[in-house]
């Protein structure tokens, strides 16, 4: 739910859409190149030699479509490890949510699952109950009082991991190529870790010793778009980046030296750090 117009028993309409998040700033985005489905001869991931199963990037839960090939491992693993995180970010999601009122006849805390934080066009917060709660919890709202609301939020390491991936492929699949730099080795090996980490474990991003950010604009994700991007904030010098349908953006992951793109292929012209031109 980006936005919506509710009306309610008594005509009073109410207008609900996306938060706003500290630190947003005014850009100037070109785009370079736009990356096209693209399978490899080994997972760009690991390294198999043997590609089994389609990856969607970015995630299919946030609307991305089936873009190359990945082994089941990292596809399935590191997905299912990571990837609802980044979900739970990109929709501004309170996870494992419990409401507790003072009043009325439900004593103790109630599941209330998930909740998207949304607001009011007059920047009143709204939260909107997602996917399965206690059926008490409508009680508790109907009576009102004093609500308690305890929640947990999406966890930041497997956020990172999530965007990392898929920024990662988006940056393979524009070069055509798997890279093989000092950052796009450092990526593997942390997508590795987060593949194999159990889901009760903590995760930790160790070796990704390069500056990079993760960023979101305005809108739904278009699948199937995945592009370089030139970012250029008003007095900064210009940044590129990943684009992942659109709307997610996460610095260019994979290090290397781009020197332009060939606009009748819509590949970028990339040199990495093995000294090797890559269309």
């Amino acid at each position: 739910m980006y936005s919506t117009r509710l009306v309610g028993p008594n005509g009073q309409a109410m207008s609900i859409g996306r938060m706003q998040r500290e630190g947003e700033v005014d850009c100037q985005i070109d785009t370079v190149a736009i990356a096209s489905r693209f399978d490899f001869a080994h997972c760009p991931l690991c390294l198999a030699v043997v590609p089994g199963t389609d990856e969607h990037v970015p995630p299919e839960n946030i609307g991305g479509t089936v873009m190359t090939r990945t082994c089941d491992d990292c596809n399935n693993k590191a997905g299912g490890r990571t990837e609802p995180e980044l979900e739970h970010w990109w929709n501004d999601t309170l996870v494992r949510a419990r409401l507790e009122s003072t009043l009325g006849p439900v004593r103790g805390p109630r599941v209330a699952g998930n909740l998207y934080r949304r607001q009011t066009s007059d920047g009143e917060p709204v939260f909107a109950l997602a996917g399965k709660h206690d059926s008490a919890v409508r009680d508790i709202l109907d009576h009102g009082g004093d609500i308690t609301l305890t929640f947990g939020l999406p966890d930041r390491a497997r956020v990172f991991a999530a965007a990392l991936k898929s920024a990662y492929l988006g940056a393979c699949l524009l070069a055509r190529r798997v890279p093989f730099t000092r950052e796009a080795e450092a990526v593997r090996a942390a997508l590795r870790a987060a593949r194999d980490t159990q889901k009760s474990e903590p995760l930790s991003l160790r070796g990704i010793d390069f500056d990079w950010w993760i960023a979101r604009r305005p809108g739904s994700i278009e699948a199937g778009r995945i592009g370089l991007e030139r970012v250029r904030v008003a007095g900064e010098e210009p940044q590129y980046a990943v684009s992942l349908g659109g709307a997610l953006l996460v610095s260019w992951p994979v290090g290397g030296y781009l020197v332009g793109s060939d606009r009748a292929s819509d590949r970028i012209l990339w040199i990495d750090s093995m000294g090797a031109n890559s269309r």
